[in-house]
């Protein structure tokens, strides 16, 4: 393995082939420690190979296998090898580099523990600097916290090494110190300056030594802590330009895969000081960030390292946009980002890796989508989001690896296979009976969706502006670059995400914010759509803009807006409608009436929507649990469920509907069901956060989507606590609409314009059809100072001597865009299957009274809290109608 004579790999190959006998001998003689030391030097001869990724993956199995041997035969030696398989690991390629983190640091850590045990300082001084250096990589965990650790570990191994008088050592941890002192998000001047003395300490030992390699590395770390330390135009800054582009120089002429790692390394630090040179106005030096992080860059994708592709695609593509207004390069740059973005999701599907790249992919998939708009590509704008966007599938490999029996047989995956391999594996049977299963998409593909029926309008928000993606007879684009990803972030942060996850007081405000300055956003694309005449549009948010009620600044005169989560499932939405469109009307519902808190009205809004059927199974009351209510679903035209819903933002797949008897019905349960409920043309979630989705937005593992899988044609779901009278009125006004036909898209607009035009007197009637009453609000007061209280909220509100809003108004309790504009239809637009009403068969539904008097006095509005306790409608005379206690619908 070390003779100088000959070829070197012939050498390696040889001592492979000795080591397999030596092997074999010491296994016949059961001597665990020289079957130990044969398998690390089987691991050692293929780390010197070096020919490919196999090598290393072939290493870091026999270091695991020696590990095991020397265990208690060999201690020390042990130890030794844990800090090689930690090596080895480091520099994997095969699966996730996190991955690999979290395994070299279990492995170090193990190594530091019995290296302090046994009394042996040099090995522990080793396993700290690996350590160290891991924790310096890891992604896992608490950055600062990670941060932390590998500093201290890393002083350790400084001190342990100047203990052993082992300079060289010293030095190589010295750099690993500065190196971890500079990889942070907030570094101080003191960081910096410890970076550099350590770097210089470093350098002056290897400028001694005469290693060319090392001190150019040590050149790099100690440029990187020079432009980071200085402002631009400080000596030391341009001190560290030269040292950069020095090392950058001297690693260049070296071909070990390492040197031009390293490289790589120093033309980042170098890219990132000129683009802080940029910055203040240098657009020559932006140019040179230009071609060193495009170097960088050709050079990782030729060392096959897509984590750090997507991380410089993405600086580099921001130097171009931000500071020399190239978007056409910026473009390209994205286009490698999230190519690099597309490998790593490729390599591993799973749903720990997903929450952690999944905001970074956004927004590099959304920066790509913004530079194709901004230079007149929309198409190509079009097709990068859908790319993003049909991950979803992914999640449901992760959550039902196999849905048996549907699939057929497939020769099983090795057990050693590397993630590419099963993912693979699992595409591959998923398209026997799903060909175009994460397909990536054409524009093709997308202008026919759009053509098939109404426009389609895709919306990305980056940190440059907005713009809307239009397909419709052709594609176009509306830029709008005054709303910015951080103008979303103000809006949702001030008391609207509180409230429409938790329920916090000052929600309506909030909201009544949001739609003010949602105003921007959506201003241009209305003013497009009112031009052109347009009654249908689909809108597919991206980003964050999932989250608020887009469809309420695009609404004009009879104007039905619908959402998707992306081109590929409004299709398969369609053909899902076009099954049902056959079949007579059977409605299976289940109402939740018990729970905290409980929801009065849901029992009487699914009886009342039973009265709209000839054939409906209603389980209220009863034990229906999530199995018979999904048996009982595959025969239903609709589904229809009143109940407490529960959006869980962290794991999506455990979001869930309460049923009757204290069953939940979970995303996960209903992913079983894939295909199971075709012929059911809507289903109605009529639950709090039936439509939302947190952390990862631009997965959309949402309960819509899974009915859509399922085979549901259109969901009708809500984006924040819904109160429950309110809720069954909607319905009782939806079912109502959809009984001439309308489709439910349409049914739900119309709705929400008639809950939005109801009376006191309205609500009191149906109260009494329902055998509520006028005073259902048990233990409410009936005082003056009670009355006083204006109708604008009818659950808790201010004086009446308030002057009422937008949205509000003596005459209108629900006028507020809080009761109604939560409700989005998701899917395919498309006529109802309702039958004809049965002869005396159902309660006649309240319809609104219609009045002269404005909703709308242009007044801001009121302050209110949400969720509410109580409250009263004002009648124009003495009568009092007491709403009752509000409730709300989220568990």
């Amino acid at each position: 393995m070390e003779s100088a004579d000959g070829d070197r790999t012939e050498n390696l190959l040889h001592a492979l082939d000795i080591l397999a006998g030596a092997r074999t001998v010491a296994a016949n003689g059961e001597d665990a420690a020289t079957i130990g030391l044969a398998m690390a030097f089987t691991a050692d001869a293929h780390i010197a190979l070096d020919r490919d990724a196999d090598d290393l993956e072939n290493a870091v199995a026999w270091y695991t296998v020696a590990a095991h041997q020397l265990r208690h035969s060999n201690p020390r030696e042990y130890v030794s090898r844990l800090i090689d398989l930690s090596e080895a690991y480091r520099a994997r390629v095969h699966d996730l580099p996190w991955r690999n983190a979290e395994k070299a640091v279990s492995v170090l850590r193990a190594a530091m523990v019995r290296a302090a045990r046994h009394g042996w300082p040099d090995l522990w001084a080793r396993a700290a600097l690996g350590l160290g250096a891991a924790y310096d990589e890891r992604i896992v965990g608490d950055r600062k916290r990670n941060r932390w650790h590998a500093i201290r570990v890393l002083r350790g191994a400084v001190e342990g090494f100047t203990a052993l008088g082992n300079d060289a050592r010293q030095a190589q941890a010295r750099v690993a110190l500065a190196q971890a002192l500079l990889n942070g998000d907030h570094i101080t001047v003191a960081d910096c300056d410890e970076a550099i003395a350590a770097a210089s300490a470093a350098l002056d030992w290897y400028r001694r030594g005469g290693d060319l390699y090392l001190q150019a590395v040590s050149q790099s770390i100690l440029g990187g802590a020079l432009t980071q330390r200085d402002s631009p135009d400080a000596p030391g800054f341009a001190a560290g330009i030269s040292l950069l582009a020095e090392a950058a120089r001297l690693l260049a002429a070296d071909p070990d895969p390492g040197a031009r790692q390293a490289e790589a390394s120093a033309l980042i630090s170098l890219g990132h000081a000129c683009t802080d040179r940029a910055e203040a106005g240098d657009a020559a030096e932006g140019q040179r960030g230009v071609q060193a992080l495009s170097r960088a860059l050709e050079i990782y994708v030729e060392l096959g390292r897509p984590v750090e592709c997507r991380g410089i695609g993405l600086d580099l593509g921001l130097l171009q946009a931000r500071h020399l207004g190239d978007w056409t390069g910026a473009t390209r740059a994205f286009e490698a980002a999230a190519e690099a973005h597309d490998v790593l999701l490729s390599l591993s599907p799973d749903q720990d890796t997903r929450v952690l790249e999944s905001p970074l992919g956004q927004r590099v998939a959304g920066l790509l989508a913004y530079g194709h708009a901004v230079t007149g590509n929309p198409g190509a704008a079009a097709v990068a989001l859908e790319r993003v966007r049909v991950r979803a599938a992914r999640q449901v490999i992760d959550i039902h690896r196999t849905w048996d029996p549907q699939f057929p047989a497939v020769p099983p995956v090795p057990a050693d296979a590397w993630p590419l391999t099963e993912f693979r594996a699992l595409v591959t049977r998923i398209r026997t009976l799903a060909p175009d299963f994460l397909r990536p998409p054409g524009l093709a593909d997308l202008q026919a969706v759009a053509e098939s029926g109404p426009p389609v309008a895709y919306v990305v928000i980056t940190e440059f502006g907005s713009a809307w993606i239009v397909l419709h007879e052709r594609a176009g684009v509306l830029l709008v670059p005054e709303v910015t990803s951080e103008a979303l972030r103000q809006m949702l942060v001030n008391g609207y995400v509180q409230g429409q996850f938790f329920g916090e007081p000052g929600f309506e405000d909030a909201l009544a914010d949001c739609l003010e300055r949602l105003g921007a956003l959506t201003g241009p694309l209305r003013a497009w759509l009112d031009e052109a005449g347009i009654g249908e549009l689909v809108v597919i948010p991206t980003g964050y803009a999932n989250l608020v009620p887009l469809h309420v600044g695009l609404a004009g005169a009879d104007r039905t807006i619908t959402y998707v989560p992306s081109a590929a499932m409004l299709r398969d939405a369609r053909e899902n409608a076009a099954v049902a469109s056959g079949r007579p009307g059977r409605l299976v519902a289940a109402a939740v009436t018990d729970g905290i808190p409980p929801l009065p009205y849901a029992d009487a809004e699914v009886r009342q929507v039973a009265t709209h059927f000839d054939d409906s199974v209603v389980l209220s009351r009863t034990g229906g649990g999530g199995i018979e209510f999904l048996a009982a679903a595959t025969s239903a035209t609709h589904l229809h469920i009143a109940s407490h819903g529960y959006a869980n933002a962290a794991h999506p797949e455990s979001s869930y509907l309460a049923l009757p008897g204290g069953a939940r019905l979970h995303v996960a349960d209903i992913i079983r069901q894939a295909g199971r409920l075709a012929g059911t043309r809507l289903a109605v979630l009529s639950a709090c956060q039936s439509a939302l989705t947190m952390n990862q937005p631009d997965e959309l593992l949402t309960l819509p989507t899974v009915f859509v899988v399922a085979g549901v044609g259109g969901v009708i779901a809500t984006l924040w606590p819904v109160p429950d009278l309110s809720t069954a009125l909607l319905m009782d006004r939806l079912y109502a609409r959809m009984t001439d036909g309308t489709s439910p898209a349409c049914a739900l607009r119309q709705a929400q314009e008639d809950l939005a035009a109801m009376t006191p007197e309205d609500v009191l009637r149906f109260r009494q059809a329902h055998g509520f009453g006028p005073q259902a609000g048990a233990g409410r007061s009936t005082s003056a100072a009670s009355r006083a209280r204006t109708p604008a909220d009818p659950t808790a509100s201010p004086a009446a001597s308030s002057t009422p809003g937008p949205g509000r108004s003596p005459r209108r309790p629900f006028g507020h865009p809080f009761y109604w504009a939560g409700f989005v239809y998701i899917g395919a637009l498309s006529r109802s299957v309702i039958v004809e009403q049965p002869p005396g068969g159902r309660v006649e539904a309240v319809p609104p009274t219609v009045r002269d008097d404005p909703v709308n006095d242009g007044q801001p509005f009121e302050r209110s809290g949400v969720p509410r306790v109580s409250g009263r409608v004002d009648q124009p005379v003495e009568e009092i109608v007491d709403l009752g206690p509000e409730q709300f619908r989220v568990a």
